[in-house]
This record gives C-alpha cells, sequence and structure tokens, in this order.
C-alpha cells in the first residue's frame, strides 16, 4: 500500500482539482489518496461555497479515496498555521508516504531550501525582517526583502507558498512524508477569468457571486447555466452546485454579517484580542469603525491598511465570529466520507495511527459550533429545517 495524502479547500471541486489527483496517482503509483479538507469555513477568511458534506462527495467521485476534515481553528489561520495543522493530521495518520500539492513552481529543491531558510533563520534574514516590518510592510512584503530575490519570487505565488509552509511542516515533525509538486494548471489561484479548461476557485466563486446572482431555474437557463460550469468542473459537481444555487444554498461571507456585527459589539476587548489575529492595531480600528458597520465585506475594506493584508483582516473577523481564540491539540479527526472499496484505510490508520477518528460522535468545540452557525446561515436561506450536525451520514461512494 502506498498512500498519497493531499491539503485542499475543493471550494468549490473543478477540472484542477481533478487533474491534481489524477497527476499524484501517475507520478506517484500510489494505491490511494487520502484528502485533508476544510470543513464549514476556509483559509481566506471566509464560509465555504457549498457544505463540506456536498464538497466530500465530489472529491470521492473524482478520484479521493478517504476525506477528512481539517479542524476549523487550523482550517482558518495562517498559511504556516493551516500547513501545520494539517501536515501533523497527515503525519498521526501513520499510513501517509507522500504530500502532494499543487504549485506554480515544481522545483522541489527549491521550495525545501526555502523552508529550510524559514526554518532556521539567520540573524541577517531576523533584522531584515524586523527592518521591513518597522517600515509599515506587511509580514509577507517584509520576509521577501528579508530573503534573496529567487526564495522572494517564490514566495509571492500562491500556492508555491503553502508547498513551503508543508516542507516547513514536515521538517518541524522529522517526519518520513515525502513532498511532491504538482504543477498548476490554468487560472492563477486569485485569477477571476474563466479561460480555457482550468479556471481557479476564485473565478467559479465570482460566478456566483456576481454574474449569476440573479439567474433562476426559468427560461431555459439551467442548460445555459450548465453547460458554461461543466467547462470548468466534473458535470456531475457542477449538477450539485447548481442545485444549490438555485435552492438559495451556496454561502458567501456576507449572509453572516449581522451575526459578526454582533459579535464585535457583544465581546469585550480582551476576548477580541485573544483572537489569534487580532492585534491590539487592528482592534482600535475595529472599534473605531464599528459604527461605520454595514457588511462582512464593507468592514474588512474598510479596516484595510498598508500594513495588514485583507486576507488576514478577514481571518481576524472569523476568528471573531467564531470564537477562535487557541490552537487545540490535534487528537480527534472527522470522518467526512470515504469510497467503499477503499474502507481498509479505517482499518490501517486505527492500527498504525495515533488518531482517533470520529465518524458519529460529538467533534470538537470549535468545529461543532462552526457548524452549527454555518447550517443556520443556510437554512435561513434555503427555508430547509435544520439538520443536527452529527445526524449526517457519511459520505460514502461505491466506485
Amino acid at each position: 500500500m502506498t498512500v498519497a495524502g493531499i491539503i485542499a479547500e475543493y471550494n468549490p471541486f473543478h477540472n484542477g482539482h481533478q487533474f491534481h489527483i489524477e497527476e499524484t496517482r501517475r507520478l506517484t503509483g500510489c494505491t490511494h489518496v487520502i484528502v485533508v479538507m476544510s470543513g464549514s469555513f476556509v483559509q481566506r477568511g471566509e464560509p465555504a461555497l457549498a457544505d463540506k458534506h456536498l464538497r466530500t462527495g465530489m472529491a470521492l467521485r473524482h478520484g479521493a479515496d478517504l476525506v477528512l476534515e481539517l479542524p476549523c481553528a487550523y482550517a482558518t489561520a495562517s498559511a504556516e498555521r493551516f500547513a501545520m495543522g494539517a501536515v501533523e493530521m497527515l503525519d498521526r495518520l501513520g499510513i501517509v508516504d507522500i504530500l502532494s500539492f499543487g504549485s506554480e513552481n515544481v522545483d522541489l529543491e527549491q521550495i525545501a531550501q526555502t523552508a529550510d531558510l524559514l526554518c532556521e533563520e539567520t540573524p541577517e534574514f531576523s533584522q531584515k525582517l524586523r527592518k521591513g516590518l518597522r517600515a509599515g510592510l506587511t509580514f509577507a512584503q517584509a520576509r521577501a526583502t528579508a530573503l534573496p530575490a529567487a526564495y522572494a519570487a517564490l514566495l509571492s505565488q500562491p500556492n508555491a507558498l503553502l508547498g513551503v509552509e508543508y516542507c516547513k511542516a514536515l521538517s518541524k515533525r522529522h517526519s518520513a512524508i515525502r513532498p511532491l509538486a504538482v504543477l498548476r494548471r490554468g487560472g492563477g489561484h486569485h485569477d477571476t477569468a474563466l479561460t480555457g479548461q482550468y479556471a481557479s476557485a476564485s473565478a467559479l466563486r465570482s460566478l456566483f457571486q456576481n454574474t449569476f446572482a440573479d439567474y433562476t431555474d426559468s427560461c431555459g437557463i439551467k442548460k445555459e447555466l450548465l453547460q458554461h460550469l461543466s467547462e470548468f468542473m466534473p458535470p456531475d459537481a457542477a449538477e450539485i452546485l447548481y442545485e444549490q444555487h438555485i435552492q438559495n444554498g451556496l454561502v458567501f461571507a456576507d449572509d453572516f454579517s449581522q451575526l459578526l456585527q454582533h459579535q464585535i459589539f457583544r465581546q469585550p476587548d480582551d476576548v477580541l484580542l485573544a483572537c489569534p489575529d487580532i492585534s491590539p492595531e487592528l482592534l482600535n480600528r475595529i472599534r473605531h469603525h464599528q459604527y461605520a458597520f454595514d457588511s462582512f465585506s464593507q468592514f474588512a475594506g474598510l479596516l484595510k491598511t498598508k500594513n495588514m493584508t485583507h486576507s488576514r483582516i478577514r481571518r481576524a473577523l472569523l476568528q471573531i465570529l467564531l470564537d477562535i481564540h487557541d490552537y487545540p491539540p490535534i487528537r480527534n479527526v472527522r470522518v467526512l466520507g470515504f469510497r467503499r472499496g477503499s474502507a481498509s484505510l479505517l482499518s490501517e490508520i486505527h492500527r498504525k495511527g495515533y488518531l482517533h477518528l470520529l465518524t458519529s460522535q460529538e467533534g470538537s468545540t470549535y468545529d461543532v459550533s462552526a457548524d452549527v452557525l454555518y447550517d443556520m446561515v443556510q437554512r435561513r436561506k434555503t427555508g430547509r429545517n435544520m439538520i443536527r450536525e452529527w445526524s449526517k451520514p457519511l459520505q460514502i461512494i461505491d466506485i
């Protein structure tokens, strides 16, 4: 048995994700692929477009053998924390041989060298980093100025940056898991243009939030929209996403605006400061602008400064919304679904791993609370009754 691990959000699942799974199998000859996937909320500081159970089914139908949920605190953290949590999960499963990630740059030697430089900061690097931060640069900008140009250029690419963080996490854990970089196809991580066969997840989310926001299931629109989506997604995944769209079941950050505003006014300063991405400077801006709050997205834009990235601010607001104050040790992991023919993976993890796999019992406080909040908003939009999170069945696919 050779097992490859993939860390993903599948927000939503598209052709590029399917290619990544297929290419991982081709390059490694692995027998199984395990995906560690973000749940109801994601690393860019917003809710997942479609709920995690639907996204799990998409992944299983298109190459994944087992899908596990990355705990919410890590799924919504900075790239470094996100990578540390996901790599720890894969490592503690005890059966993963390879960590495969998509990247704009597949020079694994350069990626590993960059990871080593960041793991073992030299005095010169630390001095340049502090100088950049004092000059008002964001952490990412300051780090780039402190690194040699080739390494800085690598870190400017979102997926390559995550690859560096994965390699750092593997190194810090002294893990035997081998990294593998697979060349991304199509649109860039933040590209909102829909061109070619491989569009970015950002472009597909924008399609629903903007272009198709007012589309309904009438006047032949379904066929038109499905044809368009099926250019960039597997047809069955496109169908599922379309049906969610028609039922008003897709979820966006601004759906949580009132809940976030309530949390900001309700929580005292010391509680807000306990959120990992809230600094005294950001707290001051939140308090200064709180009466100008109109929506999640509008408020995030209002808080933006030259030394705080938009992503960090959105993550901070999400941490306020979800009451995330620390990163609890990963001891239990939620199983979201598996291929019936790959059920042996569960017994192998039970035999060799150091994690308890949850299938029907209560999970961590963070994840249950986040799921309830997501479900509340989604059910309000669709008019459907809420379902207890642990009553939702595992996605078991007969392939």
